[in-house]
């Protein structure tokens, strides 16, 4: 029965689909009359051409591998029984009127258009289910009117960076299950607010709400009834406008992570693990505890020393600003099946209670990653975060404020207790991604053991991923994650001042398990020697990447990684030579990688570079991609 069903299928799919290939706008022989599906693969041309008007029970149009600026707007009045319409990667730069004849019309696709307006025509395609305008960057302005397609269930507005807002009437959409991008408008404007959420609780995936510093009040931001929104599973928060995603967000642009721990090939200076060895994250803060709020009573050494007067200058308005964006983000609660938050550029100094505080634990439950960007004004952490049961990926970055990470920062007070005894601060957690902490001198967590008499306590047990990004002030290497036997994978990208150990001496001389070591930038004493004091701390290290050195030799010691099996240097400008007598007793290293390191490059060619010698016992080796042994 089976293989009659599928013969079946398949005597009706060759009788009405079909793929064309044109080349140029001559007639073809073809049975246009019975065609129901057909995709155009279009080549040399730049138009539809018009005899595919004869195709009049045309159900689907798909066009491949074509750039069309304009469409003849008699396509639309011949084919009036599309169903779908799919235009993707035309580059379409104007979309004639005439496409409101498309009536029957489920399905169109848009993306990667070059038009600045969509036409208010479409508004008018009232049977209409989904409409995809994924990357259209010229894009500043939907129709007004666009709640009539109150079928619509998918709208993809991913990438669309020119559109600061959305008309009036999204919330008509009470269909929707995928909005991707929600543009909060401004008072001015008098576009969409974020209050037309509220019946949109069919709404799946990931929902970035952007512009949220546009919102006048938590009475405003509590309209949006995100705690109703079950089927949300990710929610990006960004206070601004437009900002970048982290190393580790695997919802770069929907879906997946934008570099794995430097192994994406990296082009110039834009090589970010996007990150995110596992991870596509960039702004974002914290703060704020249990019942009471965490961080009221510290005071930054920049503000001690001002008067009275010097305070209410500068606080003044920007106290309203926090108060009122504290207040946003407090009525901003989730639904508890999220399972990602990020939270960029938020301008408050305390996190909101349903992030804080123990009552409302369980609203975090299912978090598995979180993101906390810029949020420049905060200094500590929620202390529930070291608890959160499921997390396994933390991205914090931008918090200037912060001049030491220790236990009060951690909220390691609130840590769970396993059956062992043990307190364990985070877990589940595999990923840390700490970056663009420009005031951060030390992270140090050797406290803990006296914090509180009788408990031991277990940091982060289960990380995997250590990220160190841009932190120019960080002196010493936290010691306390060398306990972390699962440590797999670092990455450290410019740390100039960072030292594997304190200067002090130590009886105890620990060493890492980690076996991938990415060096970017200036990445302090790690760029410099991997045996400080002749102490081999890295004795798993099979891979070694290194990027954009600003030193002339690569860092001493590389004879000492018996592990060793893959070495990766790239945009080394300004490195000279292999180190005599480095490589060639590492057994273990079969693959060397060199690429834009000109005076490598011309050293180590074959059979007559200077450094071939220090090199040709390496079974594989590539330079600049080519594979020369």
């Amino acid at each position: 029965m089976h293989d009659l069903v599928h013969d079946f299928a398949k005597s009706l799919a060759e009788n009405e689909c079909f793929t064309l290939t044109i080349k140029d706008t001559n007639a073809q022989e073809f049975d246009f009359g019975r065609t129901r599906h057909l995709s155009l693969v279009i080549e040399e041309i730049n138009t539809i051409p018009s005899f595919i008007h004869k195709a009049k029970n045309l159900r689907t149009l798909k066009i491949y591998k074509a750039q069309i600026p304009r469409l003849s707007s008699d396509l639309f009045g011949h084919l009036t029984c599309l169903r779908i319409l799919d235009l993707h990667s035309t580059y379409l730069e104007e979309l004639p009127n005439e496409v409101e004849k498309l009536i029957h019309l489920r399905y169109l696709n848009l993306s990667m258009a070059r038009f600045k307006e969509l036409p208010k025509a479409v508004t008018k395609l009232y049977n209409l289910k989904i409409l995809h305008l994924y990357g259209c960057k010229n894009l500043c302005k939907l129709p007004e009117g666009i709640g009539g397609l109150v079928n619509l269930i998918e709208l993809d507005l991913i990438e669309c960076r020119q559109l600061s807002y959305l008309p009036e009437g999204i919330g008509r959409l009470s269909k929707l299950h995928r909005l991707p991008h929600f543009v909060i408008c401004g008072i001015e404007r008098g576009g969409c607010k974020i209050g037309e959420l509220k019946n949109l609780n069919f709404l799946k995936g990931s929902l970035r709400l952007i512009g949220l510093g546009r919102v006048e009040n938590g009475n405003e931001a509590k309209m949006a009834c995100l705690k109703n929104k079950q089927h949300l599973r990710a929610l990006y928060f960004y206070f601004n406008q437009y900002t970048g995603v982290s190393q580790v967000d695997e919802n770069a642009t929907e879906g997946e992570r934008e570099g794995e721990l430097g192994e994406k090939e990296e082009d110039e200076e834009e090589e970010i693990v996007d990150a995110e060895a596992k991870t596509e994250g960039r702004e974002e803060e914290e703060e704020e505890a249990g019942v009471s709020r965490v961080g009221e009573n510290v005071v930054d050494e920049e503000e001690v020393g001002k008067t009275e007067g010097e305070e209410e200058v500068v606080d003044g308005e920007d106290m309203l600003l926090r108060r009122r964006m504290e207040d946003v983000l407090e009525s901003l609660q989730p639904h508890q099946n999220l399972e990602k938050l990020i939270i960029k550029d938020y301008p408050g100094v305390l996190f909101p209670n349903w992030m804080c505080s123990h009552e409302n634990f369980m609203i975090s439950s299912n978090l598995v990653f979180l993101e906390l960007r810029w949020c420049r004004k905060c200094k500590q952490l929620p202390p529930t975060l070291g608890k959160l049961p499921s997390l396994e990926t933390l991205v914090i970055g931008g918090m200037d404020k912060v001049k030491f990470m220790g236990v009060e920062f951690f909220g390691i007070d609130f840590a769970t207790t396993s059956d062992g005894g043990f307190d364990k601060i985070f877990p589940k957690l595999k990923v840390f991604e700490l970056a663009s902490m420009r005031n951060l001198e030390d992270w140090d967590l050797r406290l803990v053991q006296n914090f509180q008499e009788g408990k031991e306590f277990i940091f982060m047990p289960c990380l995997q991923d250590l990220l160190l990004l841009d932190l120019p002030k960080l002196r010493t290497f936290p010691q306390h994650l060398t306990q972390a036997t699962s440590l797999r994978k670092l990455f450290i990208w410019y740390c100039p001042k960072l030292s594997w150990m304190p200067s002090s001496p130590s009886s105890h001389l620990p060493f890492l398990h980690v076996e991938e070591l990415i060096l970017k930038k200036d990445a302090g004493s790690f760029s410099k020697s991997l045996v400080p004091n002749n102490h081999m701390f890295l004795p798993n290290l099979k891979l070694l990447r290194v990027r954009q050195s600003p030193y002339s030799s690569l860092p001493v010691g590389l004879g000492q990684l018996t592990s060793l099996q893959i070495l990766d240097i790239r945009t080394c400008s300004k490195i000279k030579s292999i180190p005599e007598g480095e490589l060639q007793h590492l057994t273990a290293l079969q693959e060397l990688r060199i690429m834009r390191c000109p005076a490598l490059r011309r050293r180590c060619q074959k059979e007559k570079g200077e450094d071939w010698g220090k090199i040709s016992h390496i079974p594989s080796i590539f330079i600049d991609g080519k594979k020369i042994k």
